[in-house]
């Protein structure tokens, strides 16, 4: 195959962007044929948790497992990393993963404006339309 079309949404968003910039290190040649569609996706499960209103003992107990475990995804550094063609989907309105966590918010002064995509009136569980899925194509080739 010439392209390989990665489109992952939230939690999904993050693990491609870790496993895309990983690919890079791994394997270039395929990760050079990867066409990266991300939306709404957060820049850490850490910030995720710090939006809601959680009693502060149960935040610190869940972001020390997350801490131990591994699983504090923490994606900037990677999308920053990556420099196939690539696009990010974000909602304002995203009741899930709220502005202040986004991703969006933490790499919107270092990725080209183009490859942001605003998605304008649309919460976290609504779909992507064929119009929006166009748009990305025509983002990253």
């Amino acid at each position: 195959y010439d392209n390989l079309y990665i489109h992952a949404h939230s939690l999904g968003g993050s693990i491609a962007i870790k496993a895309v910039a990983h690919l890079k290190d791994e394997n270039p040649n395929i990760y050079n044929k990867v066409k990266l569609i991300v939306d709404r996706t957060f820049s850490s499960i850490k910030a995720v948790l710090k939006t809601y209103n959680l009693f502060r003992v149960i935040q610190w107990i869940v972001i020390k497992i997350l801490n131990f475990t591994n699983w504090n995804i923490k994606v900037k550094k990677d999308w920053e990393k990556i420099d196939i063609k690539k696009c990010l989907f974000y909602a304002l309105k995203d009741e899930v993963i709220k502005e202040e966590c986004a991703l969006f918010r933490k790499v919107k002064n270092s990725t080209d404006k183009e490859k942001l995509v605003e998605l304008k009136n649309y919460g976290h569980c609504i779909n992507l339309t064929e119009n929006d899925m166009k748009k990305a194509i025509s983002i990253v080739g």
